[in-house]
Formats: structure tokens, C-alpha cells, sequence
């Protein structure tokens, strides 16, 4: 049985990974031509998971899709335009009442229920990547996220063809009979990200997020004194993957799924760049690299800062609507002024128009780290069926046993990738 691993294995766009990324096949243990590493088939295996991981980050960026997700970031746009217009409806109420803004005003919330389904389908999509992964909180919340923005979304379809549709009139006089649901819904839906974005922090500032606990300082104290030796073996113990050494000898297999469910702990933890960065220094380390270690080390440190910078910014986004939400309640509140209400919800409109720049920038230039973030896909162990394969079946081989059937496994697939 041949397997072909359409998710790790194939670029998006060519078809194929691209040929400098794969290492060529010269140790026929493992397939990695590593012979002047001292530390042996360890620094081989990190390095061939390292390689993997990052050919799977370069694919999920040329997937064009999933990179400027037009949901997520056409989204965005839209709803920047959409809250400028309702506040200059609120500020001249009079510019409703021409029929083109009506006709516009029932297509805007069309396009925005729409814009929610598509939003839900790719928090779907995420999810199940990140579950895959292992990633369980993750997980859950944007499987949670998808259910609600999905609802959302078939909600505002509603609103916006009760206008037109006699069959939905009920459904449009019930809403604006109570028009706080909406902006309830939309809070609720933000609980599940604050709660995350909260734990972060928190864990960010007593130090105890595992960026903090791998206590890198000491790291570079070690690589000061020269004593590279000791900085990975205090890495590699903070990791508690102290025992790989022995193991990668005996149990190549093992050792590759170790390290493959250390880079998905790293990713869920700091994000897959600051993940990828880690694991380079630990390979730095192990092949007695000083000088590459030092640079991995502050690459790895930039990382983890930009990385607890943008769990700063994404609170900040949700305070603001937070804020919002509380402002729409204030409004709806009896015995609220109308020229008050009016200045308050116009005030609103155009501050969350400008609030939503803070969204529409991380969505277009931090792809892993929006939300919804691209999951970068977890490293299969080779000779494992990865998540997305298609199975071909062929001449059966003769009887092997476990191990032999997943060196072979692997050593064919890379055999007929290079033909």
C-alpha cells in the first residue's frame, strides 16, 4: 500500500515540495546526511522535524486562500464601511430615508450575514487542525466561534430580507423591538477569545507560559561562559525530552513523534514562529554550533516578544468592544435623552469604525496569529497515516515487521518524491 501525503508532502501550487527542501537520502537508517554531527541521529531527527515544520508554515503561506482569506480580511473592509455609513445615517437620519441608502442598508446586512457563515466556516476548518494537532483549547474555541458566528450570520440574512420578504416580518419586527440581541450575541461571542487572550496574559506576566519556564536567560548565560554543552542539556531538560538521546539510537520512530508533539506543545504555546525558532536553537545546540545557537537564541527571544506584544493588542481589540457593547446598552436604556443617545451611538459607530484598522491589520499581515490564525499542520510520523491522504493500493510486499514497515514506508514515498 503506497500512501500519499497530500498535506506535507505536496506544494498547493506546483504540486510538489520544492526540491531544497528535502535533504537527501544518504543515512539509510533514517534518511538524513548528517555525518559530521557529534551528538549522532538526534540533531538529525530535530532537524528533519524542524524541516518539515517549516515546509508545512511556507505552504499554508502560498495557499493565497487561506493567507487573505477574503471572509476574514474582506470582512474586515467591510465592516469598517458598514459602521461609517450607519453612523452617518445616525447623524443625518434623513439619508434613510432615500430608497438607494434603504436598498443598500438591506444589502450591507446580507453581505455581513454572509461575511459571519464564511468567518464560521474557516473557525470550522481551524478547529479541526488544531484538535488534529492537539491543540484542545484551541480547539474549542473556534469550533465554538464557528457555531456562533454561523448563527450570527443566518441571523443577519434574516433581519436584512424581512424588509422585503412578508414571510420574515415577524422576525424583522422582533429585532427591532429588541434591538440589544444583536449586540448581546455579538459579545457572547467574544467571551470565548477573552477567556484565551486573558489566560495568555496572565500566564505572560507571572511567568507561566512555557516561554517563561524554559528560562532562556540562563541559556545565554551558558552560551556567555562557552558551555554549550550544558545550555542544551538544560534546553533539552526543560523540554522534558532529556531521555531523546538514548532513545533515538534504539527507537528512531519514538523519538520522531516526541519531537513532533514538542512542536505542537511550543506552537500552542507561543505561536508556530516562535516555535520554529525554538526548535533551531535547540538544534544549534545539539550539533555544538555556538555561534548558531547565539543568533537562534535572540531569534527565538524576538519571537516570544512579538508574539506576548500581539496578545496585548488583541485584549486592547476586545476591550473596545467590549466598551462598545456597554454603549449600546447605555442607548437603549428608558429615559435616555434622544439627542444624548444619538451623539452616544454615533460616537460609537465611528470609534469602532476606526477600532476595526487594529483587526484588518493583523489579519493581513499576521496570518498565525490572527483569529481566526492559520494552524500550521502537525509533523506525521513517516510511515503514519497523516490527516489528508489518498491511499492507493498496490502489490502487496512481503511480511515485514512494524519497524521494517515503516522504514520502508518512508524511504519509498521519498524514493519516488526525488524520481
Amino acid at each position: 500500500m503506497l500512501v500519499a501525503r497530500t498535506k506535507y508532502l505536496l506544494d498547493p501550487v506546483e504540486g510538489t515540495v520544492p526540491s531544497s527542501h528535502i535533504a537527501p537520502i544518504e543515512d539509510e537508517t533514517f534518511g538524513i546526511d548528517d555525518p559530521e554531527v557529534e551528538h549522532g541521529k538526534l540533531s538529525g531527527v530535530v532537524k528533519r522535524v524542524l524541516q518539515e515544520k517549516e515546509t508545512l508554515k511556507e505552504n499554508a503561506l502560498a495557499n493565497k486562500w487561506d493567507r487573505f482569506n477574503p471572509f476574514i480580511i474582506g470582512g474586515d473592509a467591510f465592516t469598517m464601511a458598514t459602521l461609517a455609513f450607519e453612523g452617518v445615517q445616525t447623524v443625518m437620519p434623513q439619508v434613510s430615508n432615500i430608497a438607494a441608502v434603504a436598498a443598500l442598508t438591506m444589502v450591507c446586512g446580507l453581505v455581513a450575514g454572509v461575511i459571519n457563515i464564511g468567518v464560521g466556516a474557516v473557525c470550522f476548518k481551524e478547529a479541526m487542525q488544531a484538535f488534529y494537532n492537539g491543540d484542545k483549547l484551541l480547539g474549542v474555541r473556534l469550533l465554538l466561534d464557528s457555531v456562533t458566528l454561523t448563527a450570527i450570520g443566518v441571523v443577519m440574512i434574516l433581519i436584512a430580507l424581512s424588509a422585503k420578504v412578508a414571510a420574515l416580518g415577524a422576525v424583522g419586527a422582533f429585532f427591532k423591538a429588541s434591538p440589544w440581541i444583536l449586540p448581546l450575541l455579538f459579545f457572547i461571542i467574544s467571551i470565548p477569545v477573552i477567556i484565551e487572550i486573558a489566560r495568555r496574559i496572565k500566564n505572560i506576566h507571572t511567568q507561566g507560559d512555557l516561554a517563561s519556564k524554559l528560562e532562556l536567560k540562563k541559556v545565554e548565560v551558558l552560551l556567555e561562559k562557552g558551555e554549550v554543552e550544558h545550555a542544551c542539556t538544560h534546553l533539552m531538560k526543560k523540554l522534558s525530552i532529556e531521555a531523546l538521546p538514548e532513545m533515538a539510537e534504539d527507537d528512531p520512530k519514538n523519538t520522531f513523534s516526541t519531537l513532533s508533539n514538542t512542536m505542537e506543545i511550543l506552537q500552542a504555546d507561543m505561536g508556530a514562529e516562535a516555535a520554529l525558532a525554538m526548535f533551531k536553537l535547540l538544534l544549534m545546540l545539539r550539533e555544538q554550533n555556538e555561534e548558531g545557537a547565539r543568533k537562534a537564541l535572540e531569534k527565538a527571544k524576538e519571537e516570544i516578544r512579538d508574539w506576548n506584544r500581539v496578545q496585548h493588542i488583541r485584549m486592547f481589540q476586545q476591550i473596545l468592544y467590549f466598551l462598545a457593547f456597554i454603549a449600546s446598552l447605555v442607548v437603549l436604556s428608558p429615559g435616555m435623552a434622544h439627542s444624548t443617545s444619538t451623539g452616544i451611538t454615533a460616537s460609537q459607530q465611528f470609534s469602532m469604525a476606526a477600532a476595526n484598522a487594529i483587526p484588518l491589520y493583523m489579519d493581513s499581515t499576521m496570518p498565525f496569529k490572527r483569529n481566526p490564525p492559520i494552524v500550521v499542520p502537525k509533523v506525521d510520523v513517516p510511515g503514519e497515516e497523516p490527516q489528508e491522504t489518498a491511499i492507493i493500493e498496490a502489490d502487496k510486499p512481503k511480511q515485514l515487521n512494524e519497524d521494517e514497515q515503516w522504514l520502508e514506508s518512508y524511504l519509498d514515498g521519498r524514493r519516488r518524491l526525488l524520481a
